[in-house]
Order: structure tokens, then C-alpha cells, then sequence
């Protein structure tokens, strides 16, 4: 159906990076071709409806950031409602704000301040365990105690930033309309072996060992897993997640999706849940130490001097929020001729 080497640009992964490139490239005047491996658009960002409510396929994604101008740029694709974050965190039972604030210092470690021993104790109730879970028994290339937000106040919001929020339409409309007017071929996976034979520039979103045919070695991830079920009831629990901090339970968290929506979808008589489980396969969350950061070195190296463009966590073997991805995407492409 589509002659390749009519394209100015083959896009490789049609997730928010490769999204974001084809938008952009394709308002400089370039004609652009995204082909997707899997039969969606959105990468892990896609979400999809059960009746009125929106269900995240892969895991809860919040935009949120400081930043107007990235604000301003997912507005222009849809209309974003406020939406600011609530998770709490089970531990024996207890449920409790996360990340942990003044309330919890209070309730559990009994200070008001944020001391050594508290820290300590926070870990021991909120990390430890959680955290073993998450990388399966191995050490994480970070250390966690460094990565212990305590907030200094009653707020309970996940996150600090001043713009979030949701697609009121879902994402599966706003990537819709940012690919609109440029040709996507969804369910079909162009092998690397191709690229050479084309005259289209590549822009490659994918991870980069499998580009290479693993042939320096196989990057490190860890990977996730969800479980969604619809229950006939009308509501599962009071919170949009709660993280299982116990070693007890094997879930990592439970996200109820109609608490991320409009109230209007909490007057539905029957709910959707998914459950989140650690995983040794998939790409989730890439194992940034030294040895796989010098992997990924010497594989963009390969991809540069076959004149192919690497973009998004995949391509760039780090792990990046949606903000984050967007601009490190546009900054990419500003520096494309």
C-alpha cells in the first residue's frame, strides 16, 4: 500500500516520541511515515474506553510539569482537564498518604521533622519491601534512600508541578489528532535489515540493542505486567492507586480508573481495575548503571554512523516523564537541517 521511498522521514514507534517527531516534521513541510509495531497508536501512553470510563492500558500516565510552553503544546492536540494525583500506600493494613508528608510523620514515625531515624523508618515501612518487589530481588542501579521525597506539609498530590492533568477525551483521541493528515501503519514491524535500502531518513523509537540485532549485548530492564478486570459494583476503592508496600502482597500497586476521570463516571454501577505485578521481561524501566549506559553508548554510536536519529526512553535508554520526553523529542528535531 505505501511506496517507503516517497517518505522524507520513516518514523519507528508511534508512542509520544514518535508522535511528537511526526507532528513536527510534518509541519516543517516534511512527508513523514509512522509505522508501529503494535495495533495502536500511543505507546504506553495509549488508554482505551470501557463504557464512559477511560482505561490506561499500560499504567497510569499523568501529564505533569513546570513548564507553560509544554502545557500550551498537548493543548493544542486536545483540551486537558486538572487532574492532581492521589496515591496512598498500604502497609499492615494502613493506608497511608504517599509520598509521605507531615501525616505521616506525625501518625507513624511520631515527629513532626524530617530526622535520620524518620527517613530510616519511612524506608523500612514504604521502600524496602516495595522496592525489592519491584526489582525482583535485585539491587536497583540507584540508591533508594536518596530517592525519598518527605513532604514538609499536609499536601497529599503526588507531585509537586503546576500543570496537571488528563486528555478529556482520552489519549487514544489525542494521538488521533496529533497524527492527523500523516500516514500510520499500525501491526507491522519493518526490520532493521530494511533500513539500509531506503532512502527515507529513520527515526527510531524502539530500543537500539534490537535495532543491532543484540550483537554487543542486551540492554537491562525491568518490566511490568497489568491484570484489568471490570467488577460489578460501583466502586473498588476511595483512591485512584494504592501502592502495596508489603512483600505479602505480590502486586506493586492497584490503580481503580473511574477515580481518574469525571464524577459523572462514578455513577456507573460497575468499576474497572488493574493491578500492577514486577516483570523479568518487557522494557518498562531501563538498568542505568555504568555498564548498560556504556552498552547504549556504543550502540547510538552504530545508529549514528548508519545516519539513523534515536528519540524517546527506548531509543535513549533513560527513563523520562511525558514532559520530559516531549522536549527532549523537540529539541531532537530543532537540531534536524
Amino acid at each position: 500500500m505505501y511506496n517507503l521511498n516517497h517518505y522524507d522521514y520513516i518514523i519507528i514507534g508511534a508512542g509520544l516520541a514518535g508522535c511528537v517527531a511526526a507532528r513536527e516534521l510534518t509541519g516543517r513541510g516534511f512527508h513523514c511515515l509512522v509505522i508501529e509495531r503494535r495495533d495502536h497508536i500511543g505507546g504506553n501512553c495509549y488508554s482505551y474506553n470501557v463504557g464512559n470510563i477511560d482505561v490506561h492500558k499500560y499504567g497510569p500516565h499523568i501529564f505533569h510539569t513546570n513548564k507553560k510552553e509544554l502545557w500550551d503544546y498537548i493543548n493544542r492536540f486536545d483540551k486537558w482537564e486538572k487532574y492532581y494525583h492521589e496515591v496512598v500506600s498500604l502497609h499492615d493494613g494502613v493506608l497511608y498518604d504517599f509520598p509521605p508528608n507531615t501525616n505521616v510523620l506525625k501518625e507513624l514515625c511520631k515527629t513532626s521533622k524530617v530526622t535520620f531515624e524518620a527517613k530510616e523508618q519511612i524506608y523500612n515501612t514504604f521502600y524496602k519491601e516495595y522496592t525489592t518487589k519491584a526489582w525482583l530481588g535485585e539491587f536497583p542501579p540507584f540508591d533508594v534512600m536518596d530517592r525519598i521525597p518527605i513532604k514538609t506539609t499536609k499536601d497529599n498530590h503526588y507531585w509537586p508541578d503546576k500543570y496537571q492533568g488528563l486528555p478529556s477525551s482520552g489519549y487514544g483521541n489525542f494521538f488521533k489528532n496529533m497524527l492527523e493528515g500523516i500516514d500510520v501503519v499500525c501491526g507491522v514491524e519493518l526490520l532493521p535489515s530494511c533500513y539500509k535500502d531506503l532512502v527515507p531518513k529513520i527515526i527510531y523509537t524502539g530500543r537500539v540493542d534490537s535495532l543491532f540485532n543484540y550483537k554487543r549485548g542486551y540492554l537491562k530492564y525491568r518490566g511490568v505486567k497489568f491484570i484489568t478486570n471490570i467488577f460489578d459494583c460501583e466502586r473498588i476503592q476511595p483512591y485512584a492507586s494504592i501502592n502495596y508496600s508489603d512483600s505479602n502482597i505480590l502486586a506493586l500497586r492497584q490503580m481503580e480508573w473511574k477515580n481518574f476521570t469525571n464524577q459523572e463516571s462514578k455513577k456507573i454501577p460497575y468499576t474497572v481495575v488493574t493491578k500492577e505485578y514486577a516483570t523479568m521481561s518487557g522494557e518498562d524501566y531501563p538498568y542505568i548503571d555504568s555498564q548498560n549506559v556504556n552498552m547504549h553508548k556504543i550502540y547510538a554510536d552504530m545508529a549514528e554512523i548508519d545516519g539513523i536519529i534515536l528519540m524517546g526512553r527506548l531509543g535513549l535508554y533513560r527513563y523520562m516523564n511525558m514532559d520530559e520526553t516531549i522536549e527532549s523529542t523537540l529539541e531532537i528535531i530543532r537540531g534536524i537541517k
